[in-house]
């Protein structure tokens, strides 16, 4: 059981004392489920990047000690879909962990692509941990320069 102690906040303390109490509900919450805290940002997996050029989309993803038969890439619509599963090898019974951050599970995410792409010429490439997508651009996506003509 957590006993907490209140103290009566003075006046100008009363922030100081809500920041107290959400640090004493966060370490309660850490000793239940301390692998549940993202230790970055908002925790979603994997970390991507997504950029283009005028011929093509590319998405990176940070995928380190994965097996890449285990990853799963689909197009729909506008919409690149990513998911695998993230196995990491337990350490053994007799241990104690004092710090695990790196997280296990599947993981499932939905990119908004900034255009229509071409589904069946996708190509992606796993190497050292870093997965490369390559999605070419439709043709009545890509922008076109326009002659005008003079009369």
């Amino acid at each position: 059981m957590v006993r907490l102690k209140w103290r009566e906040p003075a006046f100008g303390n009363t922030f100081e004392e809500l920041n107290r109490l959400r640090r004493e509900m966060n370490r309660v919450f850490d000793a239940y489920h301390p692998a549940e805290r993202a230790p970055f940002g908002s925790g979603v997996f994997p970390p991507v990047n997504i950029y283009e050029d005028k011929n093509n989309v590319y998405v990176t993803a940070e995928l380190p000690g994965m097996d890449p038969n285990s990853i799963d890439i689909s197009i729909q619509g506008d919409n690149m879909v990513l998911k695998g599963e993230r196995v990491i090898e337990p350490a053994g019974q007799d241990v104690s962990y004092h710090r695990k951050e790196r997280r296990s599970g599947v993981f499932n995410r939905v990119l908004t692509l900034p255009e229509r792409v071409d589904a069946t010429k996708v190509s992606a490439e796993y190497n050292n941990g870093m997965l490369k997508v390559v999605l070419p651009k439709l043709e009545e996506a890509k922008a076109r320069k326009i002659e005008v003509s003079v009369k």
